[in-house]
């Protein structure tokens, strides 16, 4: 906490204030607070006013120039003012901590001073000399420590207006604005002030043409331009601030000696009472409010100057602090919404957010009748210094604060939300002020919510910084709030602890560093000791005189590594006592270790690595004995494998392994449940035990740690065993899994390249490899485990081969492929490139793969198209596409792999296959031709070609004849019904592809349309029709089934022939589709001449048939089949025109 004018703050017992006599006829504790109040309001008049009015008709003109627009004339006339406008900016306003522009909030126009110049030297002079003077006079502060800085030319127009707003300081000790107003005709523009609970309205318009106005009031009264109804408000707007290097303001008020010494004789009796009844602090509200930069420059205004001009030296002199701060009190509640506080709206009454009044239609101020939330907070707290203080107090509103409530003139900020049904309406309040905190120092730590020795403990580090005197008193004053309390946190212990030692060590006094380590809780606790305040109280007190506490820590203190430490510097510190005492107390601590922690192990390997034996036989039991946590175990024995080399010796490598030996057993008996936390851990862990098994040449150690580690991995039992716990359990222990056997074995296969082990068995590691059958078991439908696959299979040939995983995988194949597709693709490719590591195993690998790919087929990607058109968008040929395009990856094996996928391109059971053919195996045979042509295989090798034949041959028998018994002609459908609109429609949904239609129409219409459909026999069609409610009521009409294949039969033609024709010539159409050419080419209504197939053609161009117009030939022709009785030439028909069908 920064403290200010420490020279006096520090004094809080002095000599000087010991010996200071009673004073006479003291105040009574319980009148303090009124007798307070009485001195502020009596013995402080301020006769000054918050704001300035007055006008100077012999004003001079300031011959304002603006470059590009010229001399400004007085009067302004209207001319002059709409060409000054456009040299203008739009003046923005402060919302919050950002500046924006709003019409709605202010719509003023402004320039900045370095945009205009006065051209009249008297002007600016008349300002400082006239102006200036009789302002600061008003408001009652000196004139001649006061300066106005010009700040912005304003324009108002016709609606131009300022919204309601406090002035923000724009300039170090700005106090207040002074606002002069030049010469122009204008109406309206009326100024609203408001402060406290005074109003004033100042209306000028009236003689706004020949004179020149000035205005002034404080920066936190309220106040607001009304729009201006016509002519132009031409204004100069100034910055009133006090005069840089000058002293705070202070009114010119009459001499305050009678006020000073009542004002000493109360606080000497506060100070004084022995009663304890007396107020703890006084909170004073001052009458202004101020921001944050305006409470720094403790620049204070009016009557809060003069009481802080007297009350300041009195508060240093008797040891009073009185410091500047903001409160804020927050209600929000349930509004009142038939009336407003006060008859209506208060003049200061702002919104949440702009801080502006925006005169909505809900134009009144609402009582709050129910308060829901309340909150009271203090801001910005800040000495006289001007320095910010960090105290964490609270305030009673009711009993400490003078000499009103924060709610007296009303909430400094509204939001409302209106009134809600059956609800009233949600309100919220913010009231604010200014204040001075008045107290005693002596009550600085009842009043400081923080912890006490905390404080004490900053107030100690101050005065070492300052330098500490040897006559200083009162320190002990300070640290009696350094005892320990259960509320103290060990931080603050450890703080006040070693900060004490300093002071100790400034003052001499052994007693005082002794006490401190004591009351600290260092005796228990040495790790709160700083080694580095050891050497300087041994050597300003004497080891004899601090040796019994290090003798008391080391046999009581609860933390072995801390007790090694103090014995390293005490040995570090010159002297042979220390020494010879040191090696006494070394043996001791070492034959009473305390329970052991992480911390402890790197002074457990210096003692062995000074001596072996001394561990082995002092040490090791005392460790077993103890029983320590398996991170403890863990860590020391990580610690002994790495610093093996320390022990080279023969008699000591043979101690090494004995200790080995027991470390590890307990290592492994300590080894803990494995999860997703501890799993990087569990891996080190287990690597130091397998490390250390490798060195000591212990394979027969292996396989009973793989069993204990897979016992690890398997998860507790717990009830309720819901299905929703085990799927969640089941999920917890397929990460874990992955977490720790894969990390872990990956290590393995890398230690494995230096093992001892090894390479007198190859096959030693097998029970540890064994463990990937817990990824292969739990695992494999993670999606996590897509990024592991190449280390799996890496593993494999090292845990017995491609029968481990085909013996897990393929009784589960069916239910891997359906929740983890891509994860099985993965392995089918993993396993591909490394198929040569499986030596003579490799034929059983292929064998999986043909496995992995026919599972994906039928239970993966493929199985869910019929749900296409969710699961890809538009685009329901991409599970085909993708999964061919996987096969054709495989080399050597990619035809045959395409052959197990080949008979599952076909419709889903549930979906139909026209729709299917166009939308899904259409686009994936025009994708499919690229992907083989670059591959350099052929769309007529197998199975494409199947593929393709039974497909479109499928499709074209789907398609159906032209007219299905029962369905009417097209000529038939067209003369239905007369001529009128209605029966228009009727006829344009009979004969198009639409299979439901809605007629909604009065009864009259329908009828009409029913009769009609009657008499043309379309009871007879199949056509269904309902009536559905509305006003008036809808005709429903619904075709049947073979009406709508009828109306989609000629463009589902049109389709199987842009197929057909896709493939190429005559000779690639038979080559492709074989002996159901014939049959196909008829259903499509296209003629396919019969030739001799061409078996020259067999790039993969033209194997692909990617020419979708090939030309004809004489030797192989293709056309659409002429109509019956058409005498089109057959060369025409040859080269595909179109005819009806």
């Amino acid at each position: 906490m920064p403290l200010e004018n420490e020279s006096v703050a520090d004094d809080w017992s002095s000599d000087e204030e010991d010996a200071q006599e009673p004073v006479k006829g003291p105040v009574p504790p319980g009148q303090i607070k009124d007798k307070l109040l009485k001195i502020f309001q009596t013995e402080f008049k301020f006769e000054g006013s918050y704001s300035y009015n007055n006008s100077f008709p012999a004003a001079p003109n300031p011959n304002i120039e603006v470059p590009g627009f010229g001399l400004l004339g007085l009067p302004l006339n209207p001319r002059e003012a709409k060409v000054l406008i456009k040299h203008c900016t739009q003046a923005p306003f402060g919302k919050g901590e950002r500046t924006v522009v709003d019409k709605k909030v202010r719509d003023t126009w402004e320039l900045s001073p370095e945009r205009f110049t006065f051209k009249n030297p008297q002007f600016p002079t008349w300002i400082e000399s006239t102006v200036v003077p009789a302002v600061a006079a008003a408001l009652g502060v000196n004139g001649k420590i006061v300066v106005a800085e010009v700040y912005k030319l304003l324009v108002y127009e016709k609606g131009s207006h300022f919204l309601a707003h406090q002035d923000t300081e724009k300039i170090p000790g700005m106090f207040g604005s002074i606002i002069v107003t030049l010469p122009s005709q204008f109406e309206g523009a009326a100024v609203h002030l408001s402060h406290n609970d005074e109003t004033k309205v100042i209306d000028l318009a009236a003689e706004s043409g020949l004179t020149t106005s000035v205005l002034a009031w404080y920066s936190d009264v309220f106040h607001a331009v009304k729009p201006v109804t016509s002519g132009y408000r031409l204004a100069l707007s100034y910055n009133l601030a006090i005069r840089p290097g000058a002293t705070q303001a202070r009114p010119s008020a009459p001499d305050t000696s009678s006020a000073s010494r009542e004002l000493q004789h109360l606080l000497l009796s506060w100070k004084q009472d022995s009663s304890q009844k007396a107020p703890g602090k006084l909170v004073w509200n001052l009458e202004h409010q101020y921001s944050l930069i305006g409470l720094r420059q403790v620049s204070l205004k009016g009557r809060d100057a003069q009481i802080l001009n007297v009350l300041g030296p009195l508060a240093e002199r008797l040891q009073f602090r009185v410091l500047l701060a903001n409160v804020e009190l927050y209600e929000n509640g349930e509004a009142d919404d038939s009336g407003g506080w006060g008859g209506g709206r208060g003049w200061g009454r702002r919104s949440r957010y702009c801080a502006y009044d925006d005169y909505s239609r809900d134009d009144g101020h609402h009582d709050m009748i129910e308060v829901i939330d309340s909150r009271f907070s203090v801001k910005n707290v800040i000495g006289l210094d001007g320095a910010t203080v960090e105290l964490d107090v609270d305030i009673d509103v009711d009993k400490e604060m003078i000499p009103y409530s924060l709610k007296r003139y009303g909430p400094s900020t509204e939001q409302y939300e209106g009134y809600q049904g059956n609800w009233a309406g949600t309100l919220e309040h913010w009231y604010r002020k200014t204040v001075l905190i008045i107290y005693p120092r002596a009550n600085e730590f009842a009043v400081d919510n923080r912890d006490p020795v905390e404080y004490a403990v900053e107030r100690l580090e101050h005065k070492l910084q300052r330098g500490w005197s040897e006559n200083d008193q009162n320190s002990r004053h300070i640290t009696t709030a350094l005892h320990p309390s259960p509320t103290c946190s060990a931080d603050v212990l450890t703080d006040a602890l070693n900060t004490l030692m300093l002071c100790a060590i400034e003052s001499d006094d052994a007693a005082l560093w002794v006490d401190a380590i004591r009351a600290c809780g260092a005796v228990a606790d040495p790790e709160r000791l700083e080694l580095s305040n050891i050497a300087p109280a041994i050597s300003q007190f004497g080891f004899p005189s601090v040796s019994p506490i290090f003798e008391e820590i080391l046999r009581d203190g609860k933390q072995n590594s801390a007790r090694f430490a103090i014995l390293d510097q005490l040995h570090r510190t010159p002297g042979p006592k220390i020494k010879s005492w040191g090696k006494a107390q070394r043996l001791l601590v070492e034959n009473q270790l305390k329970p052991l922690v992480v911390d402890d192990v790197p002074g457990l390997l210096e003692i062995a690595k000074r001596s072996l034996g001394d561990f082995e036989s002092r040490l090791l039991p005392q460790i077993i004995a103890l029983k320590p946590s398996h991170e403890v175990v863990s860590a020391l024995s990580s610690q002994m494998l790495s610093s093996r080399s320390k022990w080279t010796a023969k008699k000591d490598k043979a101690k090494w392994l004995t200790i080995m030996s027991t470390l590890i057993s307990k290592c492994v008996e300590a080894l803990p449940r494995v999860s997703t936390t501890n799993a990087q851990q569990c891996v080190d862990d287990t690597l130091v035990i397998v490390r250390t098994y490798d060195i000591m040449e212990h394979a027969e150690a292996l396989a009973p740690l793989a069993a204990k580690l897979e016992r690890l991995l398997e998860a507790p039992p717990q009830e309720p065993r819901t299905y929703h716990y085990l799927h969640s359990n089941e999920n917890d222990r397929s990460k874990t899994t992955l977490a720790f056997v894969l990390p872990l074995l990956a290590s393995i296969v890398a230690l494995q390249r230096s093992s001892t082990l090894v390479k007198k068995d190859p096959t030693a590691y097998l029970p540890l490899f064994s463990l990937i059958r817990l990824v292969l078991s739990h695992s494999l439908t993670d999606k996590d485990v897509q990024s592991h696959v190449d280390t799996i299979v890496s593993i494999l040939p090292l845990a017995g081969g491609i029968d481990v995983f085909s013996t897990i995988l393929v009784p589960r194949i069916a239910e891997v492929a359906r929740t983890s597709s891509s994860t099985l693709q993965r392995l089918a490719k993993a396993l591909y490139v490394a198929r040569d590591q499986f030596d003579e195993d490799a034929p059983k690998v292929i064998d999986l793969i043909h496995r992995i790919v026919a599972a994906v087929a039928v239970n993966g990607e493929l199985a869910l198209t019929g749900a296409y058109r969710y699961l890809y968008g538009s685009s329901p040929s991409k599970p085909y596409i993708q999964l061919l395009e996987f096969c054709l990856d495989f080399g050597d094996e990619s035809v045959a792999l395409c052959q197990v996928i080949a008979p599952h391109i076909k419709p889903h059971s549930n979906t139909p296959m026209i729709p299917w053919f166009i939308e899904s195996f259409s686009p994936f045979w025009t994708e499919l031709a690229p992907a083989l042509k670059q591959r350099n295989l052929l769309p007529t090798i197998e199975p494409f070609r199947s593929v393709l034949s039974d497909n479109v041959y499928a499709f074209s028998a789907a398609i159906g004849v032209k007219h299905p018994p029962g369905v009417p002609l097209s000529t038939t459908l067209q003369a239905v019904g007369c001529g009128c609109a209605d029966c228009a429609q009727l006829r344009n949904f009979l004969t198009g592809t639409t299979e439901s239609w809605e007629f909604k129409a009065i009864k009259a219409r329908r009828m009409h349309l029913e009769s009609v459909l009657f008499s043309s026999g379309a009871h007879k069609w199949g056509l269904q029709s309902r009536t559905g409610n509305g006003s008036p009521q809808v005709l429903i009409l619904d075709k049947p089934a073979a009406m709508i294949s009828a109306s989609r039969w000629k463009t589902n033609v049109a389709h199987l022939q842009k197929i057909i024709l896709g493939l190429g010539n005559a000779q690639r159409i038979r080559e492709m589709l074989g002996d159901r050419t014939d049959v196909i080419s008829a259903r499509a209504h296209i003629a396919v001449n019969h030739a001799p197939i061409d078996t020259s053609s067999t790039s993969p161009a033209a194997a692909a048939g990617t020419t979708s117009n090939p030309a004809p030939s004489n030797s192989s022709r293709l056309g659409k089949r002429a109509a019956p009785g058409s005498s089109q030439p057959a060369a025409k028909r040859a080269k595909g025109s179109v005819n009806n069908i």
